[in-house]
């Protein structure tokens, strides 16, 4: 090894260039014109001669303005300092309108002569770069062979540049080199941050040059799995472009276009005419993504997709894929994404758009185990169902749930969502992967699409301020506002509710995949849109009540988002499965005569089951969970939530301790009447734990959700009879809501169908002391203990009688 370059040995030795650039990228050449380079490559043809010519064809591809420098080496020097046998000369400036100078000057460079002082030409030209002020320029060093001469070894000499501060970028293009220069050169490009490439002859020097120099686009495609069914009408395919230019930073001087075709298997021809997405100019290191939404057009078999980016004078990048389309009752288990594959224990969670309100069928009815409501609208035909066996399939899920389900209090007197959930795991039911959908209940998402359907029929498109997705309903799209608000928070508690289940049991908590509510109608953009007259109370053109209420809907996807945000950033395994509100497809959504989505129809104007996916609906929205499984690769590892909760372990038993006295108290009960709206002046006493709230004066058939504000915290949704009357059982958290002074809100449509907020305002009384309830629940494990001990010592006599 030899000495290091000590700091006062770096001096410049070219000459100066008053036409030198001072910033911006570029490349010099560094090239080789020691006698080596006057023999003959594998081609016959003189080294030198092939090297001039490769650089002059390389440069006149490049744009004008690119900035190329060229040095040569060796060159004699008057004076060279001690321990150096050689400098590189400069010859060409690295400078803007240099390559138009190119030829002239390799014309004259003098014949090839002298060793070969790799190391002192890498410094004159490390030292050129950095006196000159050209930051980020890398050197492209062309040699045919080691170096003849200079005491310090080349790689350290390369090495060396970035303990003097002088940060520079070297390639390196071994032309038909030994073996020897071939680990010289490999090595100075490796401790630089460059690259090495092998030319064996003038052809491949000049493909080699051409590599190194010019841009080249980058693409990585994002495309579903193998399998598809083919009753889905389009799928989506993502394309990341991007330009790779390691030494000019010019990036292509042509527009970049991406291409999408369809082709035959087995022609190989196309399958009619591919889609185009115009790129425009790319820099370097600026990706552009761009997505296509690729029709299947029903299509049954394989077809193959070849996704291309090109620009004009460069190389084309491709990547090809195939996809099977199927029957979608076919994808399962095998056809599934891979990730997807490892689970068997599957539990569905949330409201109707879960347990699969309104897609029954003779052979998959809706279903209750004994203990279950039948009005929670249970079926195997959601969506989880048609993704695995059905039998691999929990559904806890319930038609009318809302966040306060999970954990507060049991939809149509059922046990709460987590408690249902603590039962199967003590039972050795664990799930290994949860899916839901929730918070539609907690605005009343049902009562809004219907009430701006209807009032499009009955009223006309023009009275849209019947519509309570407009804001010139007032209050009660203030009101819907304001739970959309709070959603997001309620949603992360739901969820963190389901983790704690599996914490206090010392247990990793599944991955749970929260969807959104897929799109009821089109959105109106200003097109003359209408729907289908086979449905007649639809039959009206799509005005701006439908274009409002795909506005709440975009509100609610969002809370829905923040919502997941908020228990991923407490470490809960929870995922959003992105694209799933466009899981029906337009041509299948509730205005077509083909609707995915159950329309209203007169008859059963305000049925539950009207806007609720059908059986080919919610198969739909199994394909848009396997399609983003597919797409996004998501990590679904279970995941141990560290947890600061001191009660974790003993919540079951304070909780059950606290529920056992509670059913000693006798229920409040409160009636609303929505005929009364907006306001009541009577305030009623209420307190923390269960109560039953009757609602009269609605509107037969319709919906309305149950809240109590200041803060929003919603108690349930209910559906008023023919009546117009509904009973929701409900409870008042202690953690959620503190004593004082509230307001109890039913919102929804009363008997004349007049959309309203009834208010009544409460008041919560102080909690009994926390305290109390310990010793409540010791007292109750007590009499438990004393209760066993009777039975016992009674078995004893009886044995020795």
């Amino acid at each position: 090894m030899g000495q290091p370059i000590e700091e006062s040995e770096v001096r410049l030795t070219t000459p100066e260039s008053a036409s030198v650039a001072t910033s911006g990228n570029g490349i010099l050449v560094l090239l080789d014109t020691s006698g080596s380079m006057a023999e003959e490559d594998g081609s016959d043809r003189v080294k030198i001669d092939a090297a001039k010519t490769s650089l002059l064809e390389q440069a006149q591809a490049l744009p004008l303005d690119t900035k190329l420098g060229l040095m040569t080496y060796p060159d004699s020097a008057p004076e060279l300092p001690e321990g150096r046998c050689g400098v590189s000369r400069e010859v060409l400036p690295v400078a803007k309108g240099s390559t138009q100078q190119l030829g002239t000057e390799l014309v004259k460079l003098a014949a090839p002569n002298g060793d070969t002082p790799t190391g002192d030409a890498l410094l004159s030209a490390a030292e050129y770069l950095e006196e000159n002020g050209l930051r980020n320029v890398p050197i492209l060093l062309v040699s045919d062979g080691e170096s003849t001469c200079g005491e310090t070894p080349v790689c350290d000499v390369a090495a060396n540049l970035k303990t003097l501060g002088v940060s520079v970028q070297i390639n390196t293009v071994g032309f038909d080199v030994s073996e020897q220069g071939e680990e010289e050169l490999n090595c100075i490009a490796d401790v630089s941050g460059g690259r090495y490439v092998n030319a064996k002859d003038s052809d491949e020097l000049r493909a080699v040059l051409s590599s190194v120099s010019n841009a080249q686009l980058e693409m990585n495609v994002v495309h579903p799995s193998s399998s598809l069914p083919k009753q889905i009408s389009d799928f989506p395919v993502e394309a990341e472009v991007s330009i790779i230019d390691e030494n000019f930073g010019a990036g292509i001087d042509q527009p970049v276009k991406l291409i999408l075709d369809e082709i035959d298997p087995a022609s190989g021809k196309l399958r009619g005419i591919g889609q185009r997405i115009e790129l425009g100019r790319l820099s370097p290191g600026q990706p552009v993504t761009r997505s296509f939404k690729v029709p299947t057009r029903n299509v049954s078999g394989e077809s193959l997709y070849r996704v291309s980016a090109y620009a004009a004078g460069h190389e084309q990048v491709s990547t090809e894929f195939t996809i099977k389309f199927v029957d979608a009752p076919d994808f399962n288990g095998a056809n599934l994404p891979e990730v997807l594959r490892e689970f068997d224990n599957v539990m569905v969670l949330g409201d109707s758009y879960s347990s699969g309100e309104g897609a029954k069928s003779s052979d998959r009815p809706y279903f209750t185990d004994g203990s279950q409501h039948p009005d929670c609208h249970r079926t195997k035909n959601q969506y989880a169902s048609w993704l695995y066996n059905q039998d691999m399939v929990d559904i806890i899920a319930c038609s009318g749930a809302v966040t306060s389900n999970f954990s507060g209090i049991g939809q149509h007197g059922e046990k709460t969502q987590v408690k249902q959930l603590a039962q199967r795991i003590a039972r050795g039911e664990t799930p290994d992967l949860m899916l839901l959908t929730i918070g539609g209940n907690d605005i009343n998402f049902s009562g809004i699409a219907k009430d701006c359907f209807a009032k499009q029929f009955f009223f006309g498109e023009n009275v849209y301020e019947y519509c309570l997705a407009s804001d010139k309903s007032g209050g009660p799209y203030a009101e819907t506002l304001s739970l959309i608000n709070k959603l997001d928070d309620s949603l992360a508690e739901s969820l963190a509710d389901v983790s704690d289940i599996f914490q206090d049991r010392d247990l990793p908590t599944p991955p749970i995949l929260v969807l959104h509510y897929p799109k009821l109608f089109p959105a109106n953009e200003g097109q003359a849109q209408r729907c289908s007259d086979k449905w007649v109370v639809q039959e009206a053109n799509l005005g701006p009540s439908y274009e409002n209420f795909s506005k709440v809907q975009g509100l609610l996807k969002t809370a829905v988002e923040d919502g997941v945000g908020q228990a991923q950033a407490k470490g809960i395994p929870a995922q959003l499965v992105i694209g799933s509100e466009e899981s029906i497809p337009a041509t299948h959504n509730s205005c077509t005569e083909d609707p995915w989505i159950n329309p209203l129809v007169a008859l059963k104007l305000f049925s539950p089951e009207s806007l609720h996916p059908n059986r080919s609906g919610h198969q739909a929205m199994a394909v848009s969970v396997g399609q983003w499984a597919a797409q996004y690769q998501p990590n679904l590892e279970a995941k141990v939530v560290e947890t600061e909760d001191p009660m974790s372990g003993w919540r079951d038993i304070f909780e059950d301790s606290i529920d056992s006295f509670e059913k000693l108290r006798p229920k409040k009960e409160v009636t609303i009447d929505m005929s009364e709206a907006p306001d009541s002046d009577v305030t009623i006493k209420l307190n923390h734990g269960p109560m039953t709230i009757k609602i009269i004066g609605g509107e037969p058939g319709g919906t309305s959700t149950i809240y109590l504000r200041s803060d929003p915290y919603v108690l349930g949704s209910v559906t008023f009879d023919e009546n117009g009357e509904a009973t929701l059982d409900a409870s008042i958290p202690i953690d959620k809501l503190p004593a004082g002074d509230h307001t109890l809100i039913s919102m929804g449509a009363n008997s004349d169908g007049e959309y309203v907020v009834a208010k009544t305002p409460v008041q919560i009384s102080k909690p009994v002391p926390v305290f109390f309830w310990v010793l409540a629940g010791c007292v109750v494990l007590a009499a438990a203990g004393i209760l066993l001990l009777v039975r016992s010592l009674r078995r004893q006599r009886t044995d020795n009688a």
